[in-house]
């Protein structure tokens, strides 16, 4: 059953406010579609209970607090994969640019890497010069 939440609490910047969502998750992407039907997209930053802040990438502007309506994926941002991506241009969210078309993905991967365990790296042992 896909969710969607109509309206938002709070808008600053590049950030927007939701209240009252449920079962999301942290750097969960979501799709916020404008009352004229544009669709933006955006990455849940914190969680506070029932309250989700989202970063939106492609900007706040014409947005309205009343009107927007969130669908949150239930993924993180991935990026399509495929042997077509080799020397084409793409833009900040992975979309190619440049006029070429699309890229038909054999695979899709999250952009997010692991946690990296601070014990588990080696420690150093000699001098590290920084040149200050």
């Amino acid at each position: 059953m896909r969710m969607e939440y109509t309206g938002l609490s709070e808008l600053s910047g590049s950030l927007i406010a939701l209240e009252g969502v449920e079962d999301v998750a942290y750097d969960e992407m979501a799709e916020i579609t404008l009352s004229g039907g544009e669709r933006r997209y955006g990455r849940v930053i914190l969680i506070d209970g029932d309250k989700v802040i989202l970063q939106v990438f492609e900007g706040t502007k014409g947005i309205s607090l009343e009107n927007a309506r969130t669908h949150f994926t239930g993924r993180p941002m991935e990026l399509a994969l495929s042997g077509e991506m080799l020397g084409r241009v793409f833009d900040g969210a992975g979309r190619p640019i440049g006029g070429l078309g699309a890229i038909y993905p054999k695979e899709r991967r999250s952009i997010n890497g692991g946690a990296m365990n601070p014990v588990a790296r080696k420690f150093p042992r000699s001098c590290i010069y920084t040149g200050i």
